[in-house]
């Protein structure tokens, strides 16, 4: 069978386009995805279906090069239908107007906060709010905590930052929002709103779209300049079709590109990959919010509770731009480190990153996991806005009532005392990933060396072939990325739909 849309990658991205470009009865879709397929809420693994935290049962197993940490970090991406939207924190942050100001437009799209900020609320269904920032009736539930619902070391966190003069913030998505106040979450009875379930569920039934699970794509095939199949690893099959979408995500969509001879010609020719389109910046520009969490021996923890309900958005004193770090709590955790059985952490992000990293492959084989550099700190802005983000937690953390949570501190970076010098070593030995990669095929306007796609994701230079995921970001927003990724896709089908009926 011939496709008209061949879809790889089953996540945020790819179960928006597959639901979005299915909708036309005489337009086929199939939707490839390299891990499994759990078709309804009730046949998820618990971890999966739960939204009281994150799950890694389900990954790809990437970890990052060693770069300026000196150290590997495990890099978690979600491998089954759904993706990251099936494993994460569920935190449903909307990005802000700055967060476009990178974003290019052309005289087909515009990627200005005006214009997506409809695509959001298009996107929602917010049970909290009903006003000009708000949708009510969209395909994602979102909610927030009441105060009254917090747990005891939230509402402590809460009542620290208040104390230390942050304003309390009702709605983090008001986009001129700063300060301490409750996360909106796409979580529905305990339950993590997922695209496979937001998004892909309703469009199952359909019989011009099929899903095909536990398939993992090689490459993609052309015809002169025209993408027209994709090859499967470990099989002599190929699947045909029209175009083909690439929503595999910020590591995997370039790793694809490259196997398929597109991307860094230098790179690919020293792999024996041949050339179909020299594109350099395929796999640069990769940005990603790095993650620091300062450990303490806590409560011991109880099951059922929520990790996230409450974040504080601030500026460091180096900003160049307002609202560069996040702060939070997390409902404490079993692990043997902590005498008490519980470690409660106060975590730190920098959420306006200079630094930038690459995804290279590692060989033409699809089976080998790419080489990631995360780029962490190699830009020097950004330690010093870290520190300043960690000095600030510990702040906090010495601040009643949050104190009677922090006394007795279980990581380095947790320790206020260390001089500057000492803390910087312990945020380069300590720090992980945020989980939010964008940037590796991202888009731009002709004649920008560093861009894959136009604005719509449309790969330059070749026909028939887009890339639809956080990749293709220019900048990595100053927000969990979850929600507009979703809406990035959102607004990518509908260009997509029109240019099919066209």
């Amino acid at each position: 069978m011939r496709w008209n849309w061949i879809i790889v990658g089953a996540g945020s991205a790819g179960s928006v386009l597959a639901a979005r470009l299915s909708e036309r009865a005489d337009s086929s879709v199939v939707l490839l995805e390299g891990g499994p397929d759990y078709s309804s809420v009730s046949a998820l693994p618990p971890e999966i279906r739960s939204g009281l935290g994150p799950a890694f049962s389900h990954d790809w197993g990437y970890g990052s090069e060693a770069g300026r940490l000196g150290r590997s970090v495990p890099l978690p991406r979600a491998r089954l239908v759904g993706g990251c939207s099936a494993t994460n924190a569920a935190l449903a942050l909307k990005a802000r107007p700055a967060d476009f100001a990178h974003w290019v437009s052309s005289e087909r799209a515009r990627w200005s906060f005006e214009e997506v900020q409809r695509e959001y609320r298009e996107l929602e269904a917010d049970a909290d709010f009903d006003d000009d920032w708000h949708g009510r009736s969209g395909p994602v539930p979102i909610r927030r905590f009441a105060l009254e619902e917090f747990l005891p070391e939230h509402r402590a966190f809460y009542d620290a930052a208040v104390r230390r003069g942050f304003a309390a913030v009702a709605d983090h998505n008001d986009p001129h929002a700063a300060g301490v106040g409750a996360l909106p979450l796409n979580v529905v009875d305990g339950v993590r709103q997922s695209a496979a379930l937001t998004h892909l569920a309703p469009a199952r039934q359909r019989s011009n779209l099929t899903i095909r699970p536990d398939t993992l794509v090689d490459r993609i095939l052309f015809a002169g300049r025209r993408a027209v199949a994709v090859a499967l690893a470990g099989s002599a099959e190929t699947v045909e079709g029209d175009a083909v979408i690439l929503a595999a995500g910020a590591y995997a969509s370039p790793a694809i590109l490259m196997r398929s001879g597109v991307g860094p010609a230098d790179h690919l020719r020293s792999l024996g990959v041949g050339v179909v389109e020299d594109l350099p910046g395929v796999g640069g520009d990769l940005a990603d919010h790095p993650l620091l969490g300062l450990r303490y021996d806590g409560p011991a923890p109880a099951d059922g509770l929520p990790g996230a309900q409450i974040v504080l958005t601030a500026a460091s004193s180096e900003a160049e731009e307002e609202l560069d770090l996040q702060v939070f709590p997390w409902t404490p955790y079993a692990d043997a480190v902590s005498p008490s059985g519980g470690v409660f952490t106060v975590f730190v992000a920098l959420m306006r990153p200079l630094s930038r990293g690459r995804v290279s492959l590692r060989s033409p084989e699809p089976e080998d996991a790419p080489l990631i550099d995360l780029g962490y700190f190699t830009d020097s802005a950004d330690m010093p806005r870290m520190m300043h983000g960690t000095r600030l937690a510990h702040t906090l953390a010495g601040t009643a009532p949050l104190s009677s949570f922090t006394s007795r501190k279980l990581s380095a970076a947790a320790q206020p005392s260390l001089t500057d010098d000492e803390l910087e070593r312990a945020i380069l030995a300590e720090v992980a990933t945020y989980h939010h990669p964008v940037g590796t095929c991202r888009m731009g306007i002709p004649g920008d060396p560093g861009a894959v796609v136009d604005a719509t994701g449309a790969v330059l230079g070749l026909e028939g072939l887009f890339v639809v995921d956080a990749s293709i970001m220019p900048s990595v927003p100053s927000v969990n990325t979850n929600l507009t990724t979703l809406m990035l896709a959102q607004r990518c089908g509908r260009w997509l739909a029109e240019r099919d009926r066209g």
